[in-house]
């Protein structure tokens, strides 16, 4: 256990940037840029982290690779740059087109020791969590004109959830890993499983029927 969590460690890096990505397309640039040195299993901008209540104009990135290997390998190319999409000109005294935007983003790339598997499990949807009925917006999305079909689709408001025990959480989430039902791609991925191999029986059953008084897997013969 204690390799593991020293492996994810080494996983993690921290990211600034100048300036600042101001949407969501100059983020993914960014994790377009990480990916080039492995696979990236957490990206997280905490520009729209709503817990978060920093007044700092410029935010920073976390993001967690699959290996330590990448993190190391994007660490050594820090600091980074990549260009930006072109963007509205303005017009000088002389007519002529200046940018209004910066072209490029640098960003630096720093090793993290911020334990983010424990922040991530002091989510309020991290694993079991309350469904926060109380409130119009739920009530309206699981009216009859709005036809929401499963009731965990209108949950909404993660700021009013209250906190369920970590006993409990720990508890069905045991139950869950019994039931095999710990992770939404595995349950895909046995159901898609399941379908295939309905579907090759049903065409084997289809391919076998027999006709009336084929006992034997040949044809009656006429007796004349």
């Amino acid at each position: 256990m204690a390799s593991a969590n020293i492996a994810r460690l080494a996983a993690q890096v921290h990211i600034t940037a100048s300036p600042s990505p101001k949407n969501l397309a100059e983020s993914r640039l960014i994790l377009g840029a990480l990916q080039k040195f492995g696979e990236v299993l957490t990206y997280r901008n905490l520009k729209y982290d709503t817990s978060n209540t920093s007044t700092h104009p410029n935010r920073s990135i976390v993001a967690i690779f699959e290996t330590a290997d990448a993190a190391s390998r994007a660490i050594a190319s820090s600091p980074i740059t990549i260009g930006l999409p072109a963007g509205p000109s303005a017009y000088s005294a002389y007519n002529t087109p200046v940018s209004s935007e910066p072209s490029s983003l640098t960003f630096e790339i720093q090793s993290s020791r911020h334990n983010h598997a424990s922040a991530l499990k002091r989510s309020p949807f991290y694993s079991t969590y309350n469904l926060f009925k109380n409130n119009p917006v739920y009530e309206d999305l699981m009216s009859d004109e709005t036809g929401i079909p499963l009731k965990e689709l209108a949950d909404t408001l993660a700021s009013k959830k209250y906190n369920i025990g970590s006993g409990v959480k720990d508890n069905i989430q045991e139950e869950n890993r019994q039931m095999g039902a710990t992770s939404l791609v595995n349950m895909w991925e046995e159901g898609m499983e399941t379908e295939r191999n309905i579907l090759a029986f049903s065409e084997e059953q289809a391919t076998g029927i027999r006709e009336p008084g084929d006992s034997d897997g040949t044809k009656p013969t006429d007796v004349v």
